[in-house]
Parts: structure tokens; sequence; C-alpha cells
């Protein structure tokens, strides 16, 4: 909608006895989800072990309603639950979808029906639990988010995905190359 065309609008509403909020659309370049921690690099967490992961949202204003899907490698890790966190309260509306063939959980929470102001400030959106399957290391993928505020406007963030590791890193030592076949070397010659 142009901004003239708005502008009548709200002079029409306004003439006739009808308030309307008007909220300027404005980025927040510092708001953010993250996965918290934002790795995990252990060599204990073998097949069967268990660890839990946060979604959470710094610096936000007026949060109405969120949603994300986080992918993982499916050979490695197995999602096990996925519940909404703090920040919302817990008689929120709330859907999840957990997709253990393809790797992925989704998530999406809005307010109570009835309130009147949006959530604010820093806090845990979701924890996920996992069991290990396997040795590896995968991307934990936040991606789809989508943060909503009061006015229904997307409100700009930055994503930072996670980190899964349980492999230990094996340093190889090997002579290159690995043969010298060279029948002009003779006694008292170099090589490398």
């Amino acid at each position: 909608m142009n901004k003239s065309l708005l502008i009548i609008i709200i002079s029409l509403l306004a003439n006739m006895g009808i308030m309307v909020a008007v909220n300027p659309v404005t980025a927040n370049p510092s708001t953010a989800v993250c996965v918290d921690p934002s790795s995990i690099k252990d060599t204990t967490k073998t097949a069967g072990t268990n660890f839990t992961i946060n979604i959470v949202v710094k610096d936000v204003t007026n949060l109405l309603n969120f949603e994300f899907t986080l992918k993982y490698d499916k050979n490695v890790l197995t999602a096990t639950n996925i519940s909404l966190g703090s920040f919302f309260p817990s008689d929120s509306r709330v859907w999840t979808y957990k997709n253990d063939v393809e790797g992925y959980v989704y998530l999406k929470a809005e307010l109570p029906s009835g309130s009147t102001v949006g959530v604010s400030g820093n806090g845990t959106l979701a924890t996920i639990s996992f069991t290990v399957n396997a040795l590896g290391a995968c991307i934990l993928d936040l991606y789809n988010t989508i943060l909503l505020n009061f006015f229904n406007q997307k409100i700009d963030h930055t994503v930072y995905d996670g980190y899964f590791v349980n492999e230990v890193a094996v340093t190889k030592f090997y002579v290159d190359p690995p043969n010298i076949i060279d029948t002009t070397k003779t006694a008292g010659t170099n090589f490398t």
C-alpha cells in the first residue's frame, strides 16, 4: 500500500471517530535467533547419549508470534522432543512437527488469545532434545525463521546456526611421496 493511500485511510477512519494505532516498520539489526549453545564438541556424546539445545531470541521488541525449522543430520542425531521455551507464556498456542525421516523439527507459537502487547527482550523460544545415533558432525541448520510483531509485521533479524561434533580429530603423519623409484639417484645424490 502506498503512503498516500495509507494517509487517506487513516484520515477517513479518524474522521469517523475510529482510533488507529500506527507502528512504523523499522529494522532492528541487533535482533537475532540463535542455536544455544552454538557448538557442541564432545567426544563423550556417543551413540545412545542425549543432549539438549535451545533456540533463543536476542533483543526483540513486541514479539507476537514466531516460527522456525531446525535441520540436522539424521544419521548422526535423532530429535526426541521439541517444546516451547520460557520466553512465551505456557498457555501460548503452539504447533510442533518432528520429521526423523528427513531430519528436521518445526515449531510455531503465538501469544495467548487476548494478549494486548508483545513480548520484548531476550529469552528461550524453544528447547530441543536429541539422542546421538553415531559418530559424526553436523550443522544444526536454523532456517525459515519468522518473527512477527504485534502489528503482524515481520521483524528483521539475523540467524545463527549451531554445530555438533563427537568425533575425535585424528592427525596423520606420513611420508610424501610414499616411495621414490628413480634409477638416477645414486650414492651421493640428494632428494626431498
